[in-house]
């Protein structure tokens, strides 16, 4: 009997280590060099300077699977959530209206989108309140250059910056439950956000891989993972739709 004790013995230790094994790390790739679809932005313009409310892209056509899988090459089951936004407009808004901004309030269909996708160790399950990873996108403004220059956002709280990434102007704002990255270019200004609050895999952990580095936070490390959220994720996500304009 003693012959079979050390087999069975290292037997239950591979099954033990099987079963606590971490999640793979996230694959994290780069803008593709040709973005899906160019985003239309030659538009009837309303007399307050913004293009025609009726008339704006939808948020949800602006990141394509394709392009989500570039920066994201594990996500499958990738899903949109669209939602309108309303944009209330001061009388002769701007300089720029000429006195024609009647002012009032608009809804822009479509100009909001959650996306949401799984990622090794973080999954989307039917009929569970875990969603796996979730991304908020929203046109905030879409128009002539002067009006998108006015409602561009800027950098007025503590911890945030302005950088410039692929063509854009933007605020970065990597503070904790608010990973998020503000941007404008040309006739477009637009915002991508982390909804998922730093998120982390089964483990509690979370490992990130570029190239052949692997980068892990714990769960305690909030901060970090955060700004290597708006360093390292989100910019290349910018870099897609700028690169569609």
């Amino acid at each position: 009997m003693r012959a079979y004790v050390a087999p069975l013995a290292a037997l239950l230790i591979v099954i033990t280590m099987s079963a606590c094994s971490s999640p793979v790390p996230i694959a994290l790739g780069s803008a593709p060099a040709s973005p899906s679809n160019k985003i239309n932005l030659s538009l009837p313009m309303d007399p307050s300077g913004f293009y025609d409310f009726n008339s704006w892209p939808r948020a949800c056509d602006l990141l394509s699977d394709g392009d989500l899988r570039a920066v994201f090459p594990q996500a499958t089951d990738i899903a949109r959530v669209p939602e309108d936004l309303k944009l209330t407009l001061l009388p002769d808004f701007s300089p720029f209206s000429n006195g024609n901004g009647g002012g009032g309030t608009h809804t822009v269909r479509g100009a909001q989108c959650t996306f949401t996708f799984s990622l090794p160790g973080i999954e989307r399950r039917a009929g569970d309140r875990w969603t796996g990873y979730s991304l908020r996108l929203e046109i905030d403004a879409t128009g002539s250059r002067e009006v998108v220059r006015e409602n561009r956002p800027k950098a007025n709280i503590p911890g945030q910056r302005n950088e410039y990434l692929g063509g854009a102007d933007c605020v970065v704002s990597p503070s904790l439950g608010s990973t998020e990255l503000s941007c404008s270019s040309t006739n477009l200004a637009f915002s991508i956000k982390d909804l998922t609050g730093n998120f982390s895999q089964d483990d509690g952990t979370i490992r990130f891989q570029r190239g052949d580095q692997i980068t892990t936070f714990t769960g305690d490390q909030l901060a970090q993972r955060s700004d290597f959220m708006t360093r390292h994720i989100l910019p290349e996500l910018v870099k897609t739709i700028t690169g569609k304009l």
